[in-house]
């Protein structure tokens, strides 16, 4: 009898314990490394474009942009920037992003503020080799030539993903190093759905449940 109470108390805490297991937190998927912030940075805005070259697990879903910029303001930052996610540079369906949220990492020699702007999106599915391509950034004075906006270089330098370090392109000089960036969201496969581990929970708790029964 004690045997079995036990284990009915450890099925109804294992119950207890997946019933409450969130959904996969989203993982990076590619990161051309961190941000030098001191070098040199690319326009975005003004009708420049910036690609950078990128490299994912296959049945991946990218859902989140974090990149590195600098402003020469602290408070007109960054809102919104049209993202492309293509098969080669300066290309694939455009999409503005919004929702940004901006931190201040701090104040560089040249006397900019730098920023990371982070922006998640609806999934885009992708396989293997890419470019994501950055152009009309617009902040919050709107979409002008008052606050320019400039993407940080790092040239790929302690870049920890395959495929590292990124290629850029600037579309009007061409070949450039590469900036900072991550792209991170889910590749199937990696961990249960949300759905899969509702369905186990609940057969575990009607297996409980059952030995209750049996016990009373």
């Amino acid at each position: 009898m004690k045997t079995r109470i036990a284990w009915l108390s450890l099925l109804t805490i294992l119950c207890l314990t997946l019933a409450v297991v969130p959904a996969a937190a989203d993982n990076t998927l590619y990161s051309n490394g961190p941000c030098n912030c001191d070098t040199d940075a690319w326009t975005i805005n003004f009708g420049y474009m910036v690609s950078d070259s990128f490299q994912v697990a296959n049945n991946s879903s990218i859902q989140d942009l974090h990149f590195v910029y600098w402003d020469a303001s602290t408070t007109d930052v960054l809102t919104t920037v049209d993202m492309q996610i293509g098969a080669t540079f300066f290309q694939g369906e455009v999409h503005t992003l919004s929702g940004v949220t901006n931190t201040f990492l701090g104040t560089n020699s040249y006397g900019y503020a730098v920023f990371q702007a982070d922006y998640t999106f609806t999934g885009i599915p992708w396989s293997g080799a890419g470019w994501v391509t950055l152009q009309n950034a617009c902040t919050t004075s709107g979409c002008s030539v008052i606050t320019p906006i400039y993407w940080d270089e790092n040239s790929g330098v302690g870049c920890p993903s395959p495929g590292c370090p990124s290629v850029g392109k600037e579309n009007v000089l061409g070949t450039i190093p590469s900036e900072t960036f991550t792209l991170s969201g889910s590749t199937s496969g990696t961990t249960p759905e949300p759905s899969t581990i509702m369905l186990f929970a609940s057969g575990i708790c009607g297996l409980a449940s059952v030995l209750r029964r049996r016990l009373l």
